[in-house]
């Protein structure tokens, strides 16, 4: 599920009170994610070094981001953490309608790639090992989405081969 949430205005204690505050979001995530670990916490936080002032845009939620956000908001003051779901494209549109420039913005967030958390589930469709259709979408639940599935089934071969050839560096799309 591609998802983000401005975290506007975060407020973190640093140094003296941070590994606890983080320890207990990155336990209460673990939690919401099924035993997934999220393993640079503390590197993110030392590199963003937020302070209360600070205006962060985090575009890592994956699967239960309105959960996690709801969760998070606990921890935090009311309004710190804004859930939005929607593409890395939406993000200037949605800025625009908080008021937020670019230029207030402290820190960018951002995890673009797949993770185990997509590998181990055979129904979201990217395990190799792992029986499971063949979907690959990072948000499943989005409408008007094309699953690989639905890309191999209805492509013509010319198409198919463009695609593996262009995105998929593959040497031998032809065969």
């Amino acid at each position: 599920m591609l998802t983000w949430s401005v975290l506007h205005k975060m407020r973190l204690t640093m140094k003296m009170t941070q590994h606890s505050c983080i320890s207990s979001t990155s336990k209460l995530i673990t939690e919401m994610y099924g035993g997934h670990i999220p393993v640079m916490v503390d590197t993110v936080v030392d590199v963003l070094d937020p302070t209360d002032s600070n205006i962060y845009v985090d575009m890592t939620f994956g699967a239960g981001a309105h959960e996690s956000a709801l969760a998070l908001s606990k921890i935090y003051n009311p309004g710190q953490i804004m859930p939005y779901m929607g593409k890395f494209s939406s993000l200037p549109k949605i800025m625009a309608d908080l008021n937020i420039e670019a230029e207030s913005v402290d820190g960018f967030l951002f995890d673009v790639g797949a993770s185990s958390m997509q590998f181990d589930t055979p129904e979201r469709g990217f395990s190799l090992s792992k029986d499971g259709i063949l979907d690959m979408r990072m948000d499943q639940g989005r409408e008007n989405t094309v699953s690989a599935m639905d890309v191999v089934n209805n492509l013509e071969e010319r198409d198919l081969t463009e695609i593996l050839r262009k995105y998929g560096d593959e040497k031998k799309q032809n065969k």
